[in-house]
């Protein structure tokens, strides 16, 4: 994410226009990309943040939530998104026997 920082702070100055898209991440990596776009001063392009839509499951516990096609801010501390221990476990790779 530091370098999606960098990268973007620059193209930012140097003119190019930014789009702030994400499409394959689930919950946690879409909550996270929505924090780094909010510090980018333009996004002339906009954002679409729709990856957990299309996701039949995840590793988050609960959802993002979105109304009037918008990621809505959480109320509470961190993402959003809390990583849940039970689908993580679900979803582990695992060496076969």
């Amino acid at each position: 994410m530091m370098r999606t920082a960098q990268i973007a702070h620059i193209a930012s100055v140097e003119g190019p226009a930014i789009f702030g898209g994400t499409m394959l991440e689930g919950a946690i990596g879409t909550a996270a990309c929505a924090q780094l776009h909010s510090t980018l001063p333009d996004l002339q392009w906009g954002c679409q943040r729709f990856g957990p839509q299309l996701l039949v499951d995840g590793v988050a516990i609960g959802a993002l939530r979105y109304e009037a096609f918008a990621l809505c801010v959480p109320d509470n501390p961190g993402f959003g998104a809390i990583l849940g221990p039970d689908p993580l476990a679900y979803h582990q790779r695992r060496q076969a026997a």
